[in-house]
């Protein structure tokens, strides 16, 4: 049997590079509206209030819709995907052997970041085809395509065996 290379992928260091921009942005407009010591540019800032307030809930969206962390790691004997949401309290994690995995396939979600991985798999003991959900934030197109080569070759695999 030929080995075929472990597969990981994260978006952690993404999302926390929004998180730390979110607060930046924060801690910037924090600062504009509050400070005491005001001087011209300061002064034409302050009058874009509103602006900065819109922006400021166009952030906080942005931010909310990426709170998606995932982690994918796919090697020659298992599958393991970890799916987190701190806003919603939300964790989707799976842990399973590649012989159980039946079918995948990819969706589109109404925002342009987000896809959604749609795993069935079936389980050992009850025969039952499971159906497990990930939404995954901010995962490229290269990316999507090596999970995708990555899951058809373990189908294959299953289907030879």
């Amino acid at each position: 049997m030929k080995r075929n290379p472990r597969l990981l992928i994260s978006n952690h260091k993404k999302i926390n590079l929004i998180i730390i921009f979110w607060i930046v942005f924060l801690m910037f407009f924090t600062l504009t509206y509050f400070t005491n010591f005001i001087s011209l540019p300061l002064d034409f800032l302050l009058s874009q209030l509103e602006f900065y307030f819109v922006l400021f809930l166009v952030f906080l969206s942005f931010f909310v819709m990426m709170s998606y962390k995932f982690y994918l790691n796919i090697d020659d004997y298992s599958i393991n995907i970890k799916c987190i949401n701190f806003f919603r309290s939300r964790y989707n994690y799976i842990d399973i052997s590649n012989s159980m995995l039946v079918d995948y396939f990819f969706l589109k979600k109404q925002n342009i970041f987000n896809k959604i991985l749609v795993v069935k798999f079936q389980n050992t003991e009850s025969k039952k085809i499971i159906v497990r959900r990930f939404i995954m934030t901010l995962l490229k197109n290269n990316e999507i395509q090596l999970i995708k080569n990555k899951l058809e070759y373990i189908k294959k695999e299953r289907i030879n065996e």
